[in-house]
């Protein structure tokens, strides 16, 4: 699936987003267990369980709440960082549409 998912992604957003749309994007955590993700790292912990591995997702929906990309980081990684690339999944160009970001948890 994982390769799957940029032509996924590319499809859902061709189907749920258009220029001047508007576009939802949330960056979340979760604490983990263990020690065999390599993406799980010590970072802000939102579930407020300090000192424990984290993983970092951000989810990116159209304004319906369709669910049209999701991307899973680091759990250091900052919310800002999360926003590198926010049109890789094909949607419109920044400059042609109106985001709405909530980066506050």
């Amino acid at each position: 699936m994982l390769a799957r998912q940029p032509a996924i992604e590319a499809a859902l957003a061709k189907r749920h987003l258009t220029s001047g749309t508007l576009v939802l994007y949330d960056v979340s955590s979760r604490y983990m267990e263990g020690r065999c993700c390599p993406l799980a790292q010590r970072g802000y912990s939102r579930d407020g369980r300090k000192a424990t591995l984290q993983i970092v997702y951000g989810l990116l929906c159209a304004p319906d709440g369709c669910p049209v990309a999701v991307e899973v980081f680091e759990g250091n990684t900052g919310d800002p960082k999360t926003l590198d690339d926010p049109v890789r999944i094909g949607a419109p160009a920044p400059t042609d549409q109106t985001a709405a970001f909530d980066l506050a948890s």
